[in-house]
């Protein structure tokens, strides 16, 4: 079916002229080929957006276009696209719901490895939030679609048949290691370091397979953030870190350094992570070397988090050296540039530094401030709850799974028990049931539609012929209703057609795109071409009143035979 997206965050407004692409004017629905353009044009340019302004800029962009997309899989590749840039800038929430609308319209099409994909980017985002329990419950819904998918190769073949492929370059590795760089980054913000270095290490042998340098980079990376995160937080609370962690770190920093043909994201984020790393190993000359490139590559245009990271580790490697008015500054800096929707962890590490930097200069009532905030409020009272929380998360999702596999029988002996074998389409007894659950003042419309001369066709080309166009119409007509209305075989050729919340020229304007629709249809057989005509009645009124609309759209198609057929008629 047809369905449409809203606009979604901001105003769709005409894009600005700059170095990335300018998309689609607003002024119609583009066709087909057109609209797969736009949409690969934008996934372009979405690899080329390297600061807060050109995500903006690409936000927009993406809001018109969405206004005019029906919501089908490219649709759910620019939401989910938009969801993605949350991570590395701003606006989590509004992100969070941008993932979500992706992964439900990818899992409705199948597209569950795409689905598993949406839904870790909105965890990961919802956990920014400190929205806990949403973060758990999308993880939990990655989970269960990397396990509802199938195994038979012939099945998942499937998957490519919308050609998201064609229009992104996604391959089946590249797409599970974004959705084990996800749910890596969730375990980080759960403080389950272990877990986390395990999903990265998957992902990164996905990354490897496809040659995705981007993938690998940002994995690369975020391995070695979390053994910082760990070493880190021992510190913070007194303990001597593991030296194996941070020589690994050190390894894994050095090998994301090396990488060729880096983003220039990248060349700032790899020495400003090495930086970090040799602070933590107490090589603070080295490390402010590496911070001097990082800024050098950087000229205040990458994201501000990653500013604010540059930042915050110039300001550990300041503190050590001694120099406290120029550490604070820095904190300050990088705590601005963060700002209120960065992830938890950096947010918990500013706070860290802060109450060191205040102890160390005697500030001891603000460093005891910093440290109950870090401490008491994020760490130590939400460690052990928020590890287990993420320890449990695989269990969760198995037995979610579970219980979807028992419920997806009593699911699929309902939808039968109201769908039309033939055609797929909702059967007699579904439409009446709809029809009686349509609250009493709704504005509806009934197309009673009847396929013109059929039993010539039966009659001249044979009841397998016959049953070919009525799952073409069937096709034609599930195409042209959104998805709040319905459509169903009402008996042996006659279609009804439930439109509401619509005006009467609305109503008929989908009436006519159905005729249209059926009498451009072409079946070979037996070396003829066969093409067949459609008549369609309309009526209208309010559903408490159903009955009697259903019988003037009768009426209406009646007179659409008595005038000659291939007709819309409205009464």
């Amino acid at each position: 079916m047809s369905k449409w997206v809203d606009p979604g965050r901001g105003a769709a407004t005409t894009p600005p002229r700059g170095e990335l692409s300018v998309v689609m004017a607003r002024s119609r629905l583009p066709t087909p080929v057109k609209l797969r353009e736009t949409v690969r044009n934008l996934v372009l340019d979405h690899r080329r957006i390297v600061d807060d302004d050109q995500a903006r800029q690409w936000c927009r962009r993406v809001s018109a276009v969405l206004e005019r997309l029906p919501a089908d899989p490219p649709a759910a590749l620019l939401l989910d696209l938009r969801a993605a840039l949350g991570i590395t800038f701003s606006e989590s929430g509004a992100c969070a719901r941008d993932g979500v609308r992706a992964a439900e319209i990818h899992r409705r099409n199948g597209l569950l490895l795409r689905a598993a994909m949406a839904y870790g980017r909105a965890a990961v985002l919802m956990s920014f939030t400190d929205d806990v329990a949403s973060a758990l419950d999308l993880a939990t819904e990655a989970l269960v679609c990397l396990d509802e998918r199938p195994t038979d190769p012939r099945v998942l073949a499937a998957e490519d048949r919308h050609h998201l492929k064609g229009i992104d370059g996604q391959t089946e590795p590249a797409l599970r290691s974004v959705v084990f760089n996800s749910l890596g980054i969730l375990c980080t913000e759960f403080y389950a370091y272990d877990r986390a270095r395990e999903l990265y290490r998957r992902g990164l042998a996905d990354a490897e397979i496809c040659s995705e340098p981007g993938r690998t980079a940002a994995l690369l990376n975020n391995l070695a953030v979390s053994h910082v995160y760990r070493c880190r937080n021992e510190v913070f609370q007194g303990k001597t870190p593991a030296q194996a962690g941070l020589c690994e770190a050190e390894r894994v920093a050095r090998r994301l350094a090396a990488l060729p043909l880096l983003p220039r994201v990248t060349q700032v984020m790899a020495p400003r992570l090495l930086a970090d790393v040799l602070c933590e190993q107490g090589r603070v000359q080295e490390a402010l070397e590496n911070l001097r490139r990082a800024s050098r590559t950087a000229a205040g245009h990458e994201p501000g988090q990653l500013q604010a990271k540059i930042n915050l580790t110039t300001a550990r490697c300041l503190r050590t050296l001694g120099e406290h008015d120029l550490a604070k500054d820095q904190i300050d800096l990088a705590s601005r540039r963060a700002g209120a929707h960065a992830a938890r962890s950096l947010r918990l590490t500013i706070v860290q530094e802060r109450s060191l930097l205040r102890e160390e200069t005697g500030d001891l009532e603000g460093a005891i401030e910093d440290a109950w905030t870090a401490g008491e409020m994020i760490w130590r009272r939400h460690r052990e709850q928020l590890g287990g929380l993420a320890a449990q998360l695989w269990d969760r999702a198995q037995a979610e799974g579970e219980r979807r596999r028992l419920q997806h029988r009593a699911d699929e002996l309902a939808r039968r028990a109201g769908q039309d074998p033939l055609t797929g389409l909702s059967n007699r007894r579904s439409m009446l049931s709809f029809l009686a659950a349509l609250p009493a003042h709704e504005p509806v419309f009934v197309l009673f539609a009847d396929v013109d001369a059929f039993k010539r066709i039966n009659d001249g080309y044979g009841h397998a012929s016959g049953d070919e166009v009525l799952r073409g119409i069937a096709e034609v007509l599930d195409g042209s209703v959104r998805e709040r209305d319905r459509a169903a075989r009402w008996g042996g050729e006659e279609f009804l057609v439930v439109v509401t919340r619509v005006e009467a020229a609305a109503a008929c304007e989908v009436a006519e795109r159905i005729r249209s629709g059926v009498s451009q249809l072409r079946w070979a057989v037996g070396g003829a071409q066969l093409k067949v005509t459609m008549s369609i009645g309309v009526a209208g009124g309010y559903a408490a009143c159903v009955d009697d609309i259903v019988q003037r759209a009768d009426e209406a198609l009646y007179q659409a035979k008595q005038t000659g057929r291939d007709r819309v008629v409205q009464r």
